[in-house]
Parts: structure tokens; sequence; C-alpha cells
């Protein structure tokens, strides 16, 4: 989504707005207050009507607002020529813009600045103004695509360029990483980059496909094909102009991927049960969690399709290669969740920080967002402490031998919710003993079984 707050209007001569059915809804340079002295101009004369109506010299077939209207890409031209509705003429560099309601385009902005102007050093300023527009306008929107991935990490944001720049190129990219190191994100980052459509970013996880309909699926069948075969469009077809992002590519039928490996190559493909071969334009995106060379070992993965794939390859390090980004998340999904569900946490426990620098977080990412969550929206106290964690979690934390919290989990409570803290933990406890068995629980407390019960609604357990 292009930021209005940051457009580099003093890089632009004029801006126009058409809607989608090709109406003029703005143009500055009928705008009397931007542009004075242009006698017999008015933008009451130009608002609502045509676009071709009012730059009739302009040609539907090539013109960079239809282009832009129909494919949702950003369009960038030199010299453009054209004269309006009073026969005045324009000679312009432009780039096109779609904009998007709900995933629809529901017009298109153009930013233009004029040509053939040169400064006293013989410098095109023209130039010089359209390179700024660009920069502005195109590399700064670009960088946004990425900026969900966070990181402070070297090898991390070498790896964020990296994929920038894989992610202008119509060569097949392959993403590798462990389970919630954020490959989706990569692929999704990677489609808003490219600009592409909604309608043609396809996305498919390649473990939830039946292995018998891989095939179809992907290619589309004919009528006929075999028992109950239906027309029916494929993956790479309705992908067609765009991104398609195969998830766990390591789960695709080996017999399969041979085919894949030839829509790569040549771009083309044949449908189940049809005569004729189609061809497509895709960008493909590919994500796997399991180690390349343990996959080819494996057999679930064909060498030849890997090398093919390795020349666009994106390597995200697990979050244990990267202990500065641990901090970098905790205090971002604090803050995040402490919004969520209204809460006031300041901070977490030296032994609780202590515990989480030393843990192996083989779920990464993923499993470090979903602890914070838990303990936030569970805590009723103002600092998170181990006694916070997720019950299995607490039992890693208890096997480590690591050390309870000390005072500066308390200096913000008040002796009662301090006790009402502990005995609620204590509650939960005797519960998870008696294995939810209550009459147990209140013996195992040596509590008559009335109070247990009142203290167990209390606490909401």
């Amino acid at each position: 989504m292009f930021e209005f707050n940051v457009m580099p209007f003093d890089s632009l001569d004029d801006l126009c707005i058409v809607d989608k059915n090709y109406r003029v809804i703005y143009d500055s340079r009928y705008e009397s207050m931007i542009h004075e002295g242009k006698a017999g101009y008015s933008m009451d004369e130009i608002i609502g009507k045509n676009f071709f109506d009012v730059f009739s010299s302009l040609n539907k077939e090539n013109s960079t607002v239809v282009h832009c209207m129909k494919t949702g890409k950003v369009i960038a031209v030199r010299n453009q020529k054209f004269i309006d509705y009073k026969g005045r003429e324009f000679i312009t560099d432009n780039i096109t813009v779609p904009m998007l309601k709900m995933g629809e385009i529901i017009a298109v902005v153009e930013f233009s600045v004029e040509s053939g102007k040169e400064s006293s050093e013989g410098k095109n300023i023209n130039d010089i103004r359209f390179n700024s527009l660009f920069d502005k306008l195109i590399k700064k929107n670009n960088s946004e695509a990425f900026s969900e991935i966070i990181t402070v990490n070297k090898d991390m944001l070498n790896t964020i360029e990296k994929a920038k720049k894989l992610a202008q190129t119509n060569s097949p990219t392959l993403i590798y990483g462990e389970t919630g190191t954020g490959k989706e994100l990569f692929a999704q980052s990677i489609m808003k980059a490219r600009r592409t459509p909604d309608e043609v970013c396809i996305v498919e996880n390649c473990a939830a496909i039946p292995e018998n309909l891989f095939e179809s699926i992907l290619f589309g069948t004919v009528k006929g094909a075999y028992t109950g075969a239906e027309n029916r469009v494929g993956l790479f077809e309705q992908a067609n102009g765009g991104v398609l992002f195969l998830d766990e590519i390591n789960s695709m039928p080996y017999s399969v991927q041979a085919k894949l490996l030839r829509v790569i190559q040549n771009g083309k493909f044949r449908p189940v049960g049809a005569k004729k071969e189609k061809s497509v334009q895709v960008k493909l995106v590919t994500a796997m969690n399991v180690p390349p060379e343990e996959a080819i070992n494996k057999k679930i993965l064909r060498a030849d399709l890997f090398y093919r794939l390795s020349s666009g390859m994106i390597l995200i390090p697990p979050l244990r290669e990267r202990p500065e980004d641990i901090e970098v998340f905790l205090n971002h999904y604090i803050k995040v969740y402490s919004d969520l569900y209204q809460k006031e946490i300041k901070g977490i426990s030296k032994s609780l920080k202590q515990f989480i620098y030393s843990y192996a977080w083989n779920g990464n990412v993923r499993e470090l967002k979903n602890m914070v969550e838990s303990m936030v929206s569970l805590t009723e106290r103002k600092v998170l402490s181990e006694n916070d964690l997720p019950e299995y979690l607490k039992d890693v934390y208890i096997s480590s031998g690591a050390e309870t919290c000390q005072d500066e989990c308390y200096k913000d409570e008040t002796y009662k919710t301090y006790m009402e803290y502990h005995e609620k933990d204590i509650i939960k406890y005797a519960l998870k003993k008696s294995l939810g068995n209550r009459t147990r629980a209140a013996k195992l407390l040596d509590l008559p079984r009335q109070t247990f019960n009142y203290k167990a609604r209390k606490y909401n357990l």
C-alpha cells in the first residue's frame, strides 16, 4: 500500500486521478490554485469526464492508465506526448500506480514530471527530478513490503536485501528455514514488492494436497480426463502473470516434481487429459522447513529441482542463531499483546529473562510470540515471571534448575495482589497434580472442598 504522507510532491509537476470507469476525478493541470494564469481552463470542465475525452490523443491500447488499471502493476514511462481537449500539448515522464480498496483496484494515480528542462550546468532537470520521484515513490514503497520483518541481526538484514532483489526477478525463489522462522512472511513481502494484484497471488501448502490430486490441482484438468473430471483451471494458470507460492514443496510427490521442473524451465504445462500444452508466465516462490541436503538424501526432493531453485535461495537463520533478535521480539510482542488485552506490563523478571535467553526456541519466532501472548493474556501482575510461563515451559524451567523470581517481580504489587497471585498458582498446581479432580486437589491442599471450589471459581480455574 502506498503511503501518501511520504509522497514526494516536491518532485511533481502534475497529479491526475482516474477512477475504474476511466472518469477523471482530479487533475492538477486544471487546478487554478496550483496553475495560475491558465486562462480558459477549468477543473469543472473535466471532473467526471472520460479520461480519453479529456486527452483525446492518447491510445487506449497502450495507455499507461489502462495498463495499470487492468494489471495492478506500477507503470513508469518517459517522454509521453499527448494533447488535451483544448489542443494543449504535453511531454511528460509519468509513474502510474493503482489505488486499492479491499484488494480491488478502484482508481489509478498518475504522477508526472514535465520533460525538456535544463539547469544552468546543462543537466537535465527532468532526469534529476524524475529519478528523485522514482526513488522516493517506488523504492520507498518497495522497502515497505518487507517492513513487517522484525530484526536487528546482520545476517537477517542481508537476507532481506537479497530477498528484495530476488523479488524483482522472474526467476524462481526457494525459501528455506525451520518451522516458525517466517518463511510465509518473506513470501508475502515478495508479492507486495512486485505489486502483484491479489487475484494472481496464489498461495498453496503442498502438505495439504492429497497425493492423487496433486497434478490436477497444479495444472488443471479437462472434462473426461477421468471419471467425474470437469474442466478445471490449475494453480499455474490461476497465477498467470503473477506469483505462485508453494509452501512445503518437499511434500510434493516425486513424480510431480519432474513436471514442475519442466514448467520452470520452459513455462509450459499440460492439463490432465489435455492434448495441447499451455504457456504461463509465473514468478514461482517455494518454501521448505527440511534441510535441502536431507530432503535430497531421503528422496523427497529431486536434486535437479533443487539445483534449479537454489539460484534464488533465501536462507532464514533460526532464532537461536540471532540472540540479539530475542529481546527485540520480546519487547515488540509484550507491547502488542499488552495493548490487545489492555494490560500494563512493565517488564519481565531477571530469572525469566535468563531463561528466555538460554532456551533453545525450537519453534523459533512463532513459539516466542505464542509464549508472550499466553503470559500477557493470563497474568494479573505488571512484571512477568516464570510463574506466567505456559505449562510446558514451566516444566522446562524447573528442570533447568533456574532461579525463581526475586523481589523485582513484586515491587509494584500490593500485599493482597501478591498473595492472590500465589494462591492462584497453588490452586492451578493442585489441579494439575490431581488431573483436574477437584476433590483430590482439595485433599492435597488440606482444604474443605467447598473452600477449594470457591477459590477455583474466583480465579476462573
